[in-house]
Formats: C-alpha cells, structure tokens, sequence
C-alpha cells in the first residue's frame, strides 16, 4: 500500500464533518461546565519553611534591635568594671516651650561604695517624693524660671548638685578620681523619654 492509498482510506472512514454550528455549541456547552476556580492546592513544604524562616529571621532582629537599644540607656547601660549604679532613678519631669512633657531618669553612679552605703543611697533616692521643688534643687535649677530643655533640667552645674545630696546621705563620698581607697561620686547617666509615665 502506498501513502496514496492510506490517505484515501483514512479519509472514507473519518465520517462526516459537523457543522460550524454544532462546534461552536459543543464549546459552549463545555465552557459552562468547566469550574470556575481552580482546585485549591496547599502550599508546598519548601513555601512552608521559607515563610517561617522570614518570619523567625524578622522577629530575631527585632529583638537584637530592642536588645542593643536598652543597652544604650541607663540602667541598661553596662559599666565600666568598679563602677556601681543605683537601682532607682531620681524623675525630673519638665515641659518643653513646644508643650511636650518629658521625663528624664537620673542614676547616681559611685566607686569604691561599700554595699550598705550603697543601699542607704539606693534608699534614700527611692524612699524621697520628688516635688517639682526638690527635683530643681537636686539639679541646680531652684529659684530660676522652669526647666524648658534637658540641658537645662541637666546642666552642667548638676554634679554638684547631685554630689551634695549624695553626701548627705553617705558624708565620706568626694569627686575625687577614684584611688580605690574611698567612695566617690562618679556621676550620672540620664535616659529621657516624651510623656509622663
């Protein structure tokens, strides 16, 4: 047999053609009758575990970022080997000329303070109600006009100021560099925040 051949007997046994009519409805009926949607397909394993591994990649960083953000303000702030900080904080509240209020924490930070001294200052901080009064006294501020800025709730005459009720809780402290031999007033961190706790 000869390709000639097959095709005319391939052709005699195929039967008669539709008519365009009868395709275009046969599309039509099959269209309607395809699902509208897609099957749902779960996600896969590998989509799975890249989601929770950005997810866990996300939180870690966030946490680092609050990690080294307390370690960059008192009491969170580390200390050099020797220096002791105390546990509670003296509040000095202001507004600013804007209308903000702020608050910032004070920490005394010694040398060379034995652990009974440093729990009466620790106490002594505490134990004290900090008046708008007391807190510009303790800096250095009293008799002036408010506090507006932190530089001026914290101005430079403040070590003084916060030396001299130190002593007058533990009277042997100074300012003297530290000798190793007696307490000493090293200073203070401060941590400011906008509002009022």
């Amino acid at each position: 047999m000869l390709d000639h051949d097959l095709d005319h007997l391939l052709q005699r046994a195929r039967g008669p053609e539709p008519s365009e009519r009868a395709v275009a409805a046969a599309r039509g009926l099959a269209g309607d009758l395809r699902p509208t949607q897609r099957p749902h397909r779960r996600p896969s394993r590998r989509l799975r575990l890249a989601a929770v591994g950005l997810g866990a990649a996300v939180l870690l960083s966030a946490g680092t970022t609050l990690a080294a953000y307390q370690l960059s303000i008192p009491p969170f702030q580390t200390l050099p080997a020797g220096m002791q900080r105390l546990e509670h904080p003296i509040p000095l509240d202001f507004v600013e000329p804007d209308g903000t209020q702020r608050r910032c924490l004070v920490f005394l930070e010694f040398t060379d303070v034995d652990a009974a001294d440093l729990e009466r200052l620790d106490r002594a901080v505490a134990d004290r109600a900090w008046t708008t009064d007391q807190q510009r006294e303790v800096t250095g501020t009293a008799g002036g006009p408010a506090p507006r800025t932190e530089d001026e709730v914290l101005p430079d005459t403040a070590h003084d100021h916060l030396l001299a009720f130190a002593v007058t809780v533990v009277p042997t402290l100074s300012d003297d560099l530290p000798d190793g031999r007696r307490p000493t007033f090293a200073g203070y961190g401060a941590s400011c925040v906008d509002g009022l706790p």
